[in-house]
């Protein structure tokens, strides 16, 4: 974008430049055609192969352990006041795969299909949420885009009470349902199998 032209904004209009897709951060609308936690093969779809083979694709990834806890307070917004045993209790229970499969957050937290397609990873770089400064820079490196740490976001860090380790959310029960689900990522990014 021409310098001096954008203007921040949880809720931007998507612009294609010579830098790339800058999406729109605020859900989809009418007549869009990208949003935000599209599938890889919805952007494929919209840009083509050629276009798709060209980009530089990197992601977020994070542990399932603390990604479910995280998008637990997310989701229920009221649990943060919450205190800590009926946070645990409320957590385990929303962990119940038919209403959280069914709930809007499950399109972010069930990830997989913005990074593999078929059977096969098809982005070039995975950002690991907890090496989040160190792997941001190693982009823009590559991109050659300068690093300025200081011009970080942090749109959703309140959320998240972060009072207690995401470790002590966890039982044998829901150990199991995120193992179960997150089967893939612990395999591939190498994550422990204990929270």
């Amino acid at each position: 974008m021409p310098e001096g032209t954008w203007v921040f904004s949880e809720g931007r209009e998507q612009t294609i430049s010579e830098a790339g897709i800058i999406g729109r951060r605020a859900g989809s609308i009418e007549g869009s055609s990208f949003y935000h936690h599209m599938s890889a093969k919805k952007v494929i779809d919209n840009v083509g192969w050629d276009l798709w083979d060209a980009y530089y694709k990197f992601t977020t990834i994070r542990n399932p352990f603390d990604k479910m806890v995280s998008a637990f307070f997310w989701s229920e917004k009221e649990a943060k006041h919450y205190p800590h045993s009926r946070q645990i209790e409320a957590f385990r229970c929303w962990l119940d795969y038919d209403s959280l499969i069914n709930d809007s957050v499950s399109r972010w937290v069930f990830d997989r299909n913005k990074y593999v397609l078929g059977n096969d990873v098809c982005v070039d770089f995975f950002i690991r949420y907890e090496n989040l400064e160190q792997d941001l820079m190693c982009v823009c490196k590559k991109l050659d885009v300068p690093w300025e740490p200081e011009s970080l976001l942090k749109l959703k860090s309140g959320s998240n009470p972060k009072k207690h380790s995401y470790q002590c959310f966890y039982d044998e029960i829901s150990i199991t349902k995120v193992l179960d689900w997150f089967e893939f990522e612990f395999g591939f990014f190498g994550y422990s199998r204990k929270p």
